[in-house]
Formats: C-alpha cells, structure tokens, sequence
C-alpha cells in the first residue's frame, strides 16, 4: 500500500525516510486493555508503552487500525469503551501527539450511504467514544443518488469513496464531503495494489 501511494503519487522514499513507522501487529498485537476472567478491567503495560516509544522517536501522529482490535472489552458498554477511549486520550496528552482511531461504521442499507455520511452516531458498537474523541469523520462509498447526481456510470460508482466531517470541537464541520476515487496501481513486484486519489465532482460531470 505504501509503494502504491508513493509510485503514483510520485512521492520520493527519502521525503518519508526515517518519519514513517509501521507495524502490522500479527506477530505482537497492540493492546491497551483486557478484561480478567472476574470482570476486573485492567489497563496493560501497552499504554505506558506507547507513550515512551512515542517520546522517544517524537512521533507527531499515532494511528491505531482498526481500533476493536486494540482491546479485549465489550464493543457495546458505555462505560467499558469510555475507559479504552480514555487511554488513547491518555497517550496523546503524555505523549503530546495526535492519535487517530479507525473504527468501523454500521451498515448502511444498500445505496443510501448519503444518509449515514457525516454521522457520528453511525459508529458501530458504544456511543461514549463519539464523547470522547475530538475529531469525527465517516468514510462511505458513493451511493446510487450521488452517482447519478455526478454523472457516474453505474459499473464505476464502486470506484469512489467520500469523506465527511461528523463531528470538530475546535473548528466548524464543513458540510461537503471530499470525494476520491480507488486507483489501480502496478508496483515494482508486479502485485497490483489500490490507492486513492482526490477527485473534484460536479453535477453531471467528473
């Protein structure tokens, strides 16, 4: 995938050396809490962790994908996801970076995705995270009433995505989503991965 970005986005490798870490957690996952077998919640030496790998490399922006995976709690308590949400809030104050949460939408009924973007509430599982987090956004796939309002063949409405703000405390929500469209890129192994590209839509046209 990061081949994919920089091959089409012509991105030289030396503009990313030494400032991009990646860890795909199959051999260590990352988890920040776990729940002992008398209901007890513990916060692991994970968080803590963290925090000091963070300091200690000044890494600005910590992403966590996706984030049902980073603890072992109810997906559906309040209070149980407040606490994980808590944590991360944690890291990013003591280690003075952001952090970004991926986490997964419920599903839309097929083709209405244009009623569920820019929702927070359509985050799966516990409300208390939306309370938490500062920055909200929902990622959807174009829907059959945008592609015909932009002028997308039906066999290639699959092709494009949309970004929308759902939730800023310190800024205004814009109300317009940010469209891009899945690219097909041949990589230097010849493995064809996707990436995403930024598209400007107007009714009727691409």
């Amino acid at each position: 995938r990061l081949a994919a970005v920089l091959q089409h986005h012509r991105i030289d490798f030396s503009e990313i050396k030494g400032r991009l870490a990646l860890n795909s957690g199959a051999d260590r996952p990352l988890l920040v809490a776990k729940m002992m077998p008398d209901g007890t919640i513990i916060r692991t030496p994970d968080v803590d962790a963290c925090i000091e790998h963070i300091k200690k490399n000044g890494i600005s922006v910590f992403v966590a994908d996706p984030f049902v995976e980073t603890h072992e709690l109810e997906e559906n308590s309040n209070q149980q996801i407040k606490l994980v949400s808590q944590m991360f809030r944690d890291i990013a104050r003591r280690a003075g970076c952001s952090v970004l949460l991926v986490h997964h939408t419920a599903k839309p009924p097929k083709g209405s995705s244009e009623g569920y973007a820019g929702d927070m509430n359509t985050a799966r599982g516990a409300s208390s995270l939306n309370g938490v987090a500062r920055i909200m956004e929902t990622l959807y796939g174009m829907s059959k009433k945008d592609s015909e309002r932009y002028g997308i063949p039906a066999n290639e409405r699959h092709l494009y995505v949309r970004l929308d703000d759902a939730k800023a405390n310190l800024s205004l929500v814009s109300p317009d989503a940010k469209w891009f469209k899945r690219i097909s890129v041949v990589i230097a192994n010849g493995e064809e991965v996707g990436t995403l590209e930024r598209v400007m839509l107007e009714d009727g046209l691409i």
